[in-house]
């Protein structure tokens, strides 16, 4: 652990020199440790995708970044101040929200392509008349 903290210094010390007057950084708190979990959470779903391109989903990845801060609520029960509790909550409902919206939209695309392809394959599909 002193090693870990005193490389730490040393590489604080090295940007404050190549940064002079930089503010130093604050240290990690419960709120960042939530504010983490909240943002991989968040790309993992999708949001943030530059306008033009592919949006990207991590559902796997998501849930199991939801599932790691329900960990951290349930362990800190009682421990939290108002405030870190507030934003825990918050995260965790918006997030599961957002999954949830995701979730039923694959699962709806998902039934319109398995459909899509029965009626293919039984030739009950779309028939061109002459």
């Amino acid at each position: 652990m002193s090693a870990f903290r005193s490389s730490s210094e040393r590489i604080d010390e090295m940007v404050r020199a190549q940064n002079p007057g930089a503010p130093r950084e604050p240290q990690v708190s419960f709120l960042h440790v939530v504010q983490s979990f909240y943002m991989t959470a968040l790309m993992q779903l999708g949001v943030g995708t530059p306008q033009g391109e592919q949006m990207r989903v991590d559902i796997l990845g998501a849930r199991q970044s939801i599932d790691m801060l329900d960990v951290i609520a349930q362990k800190t029960t009682g421990n939290l101040t108002e405030e870190e509790k507030q934003m825990l909550d918050s995260a965790l409902f918006e997030l599961r929200m957002l999954f949830t919206r995701l979730a039923t939209a694959i699962s709806n695309e998902a039934t319109v392509k398995a459909a899509a392809t029965a009626s293919r394959a039984t030739g009950n599909g779309p028939k061109i008349v002459r």
